[in-house]
């Protein structure tokens, strides 16, 4: 009599390697969410940085002055005629949800909003900086952004953490 042999898995068996799978997602979860924080950072920053960037096209092509007026301590914006930005012509709210929000604080804290004029350059509160991070700080894989505004008008995103001032993502002196 041939004796035929069943194709699968024990239940053993699969509970073996289902135990071996969670223990390996257990070690590498803490590096995700680091990966996750940082590019929430990175989003925020950049989209910053562009409406910087629009706000100086407007104040060129309109040629007035035109005020980037960020929401307070996170990543939103306004872009107005007036300095209060009451009367927006584009804007763009934070898109972050409640518990994993990315925070901007303003350096100078005086700052409240930053105005280019018809030539683009700077004119209201420059240099100013915009410091980028998340809720976990700046700590590990997690890398903090800064958004700079030169006097004359110079937006560009950069990154407080690299010291090396020949290293193009350095923020310089």
């Amino acid at each position: 009599m041939l004796k035929t042999l069943s194709a699968g898995f024990t239940l053993i068996e699969l509970a073996i390697v289902l135990v071996i799978l969670a223990f390996l997602l257990s070690l590498g979860m803490p590096a995700f969410t680091g990966i996750l924080e940082s590019s929430r950072i990175k989003a925020a920053a950049s989209g910053f940085g562009m409406g910087l960037q629009r706000a100086r096209v407007e104040a060129i092509s309109r040629n007035t002055t035109v005020w980037f007026v960020p929401e307070s301590g996170v990543a939103g914006w306004v872009l107005s005629t007036v300095s209060d930005g009451s009367t927006p012509f584009e804007s763009k709210p934070s898109a972050e949800s409640s518990g994993n929000q990315v925070t901007v604080a303003i350096d100078p804290t005086t700052v409240t909003a930053v105005s280019f004029n018809s030539l683009g350059r700077a004119t209201a509160g420059a240099p100013v900086n915009f410091n980028f991070s998340g809720p976990s700080g700046c700590s590990g894989e997690i890398r903090c952004l800064r958004v700079r505004v030169s006097a004359g008008g110079q937006v560009r995103v950069c990154d407080p953490a690299v010291t090396n001032t020949a290293d193009t993502r350095s923020c310089g002196t």
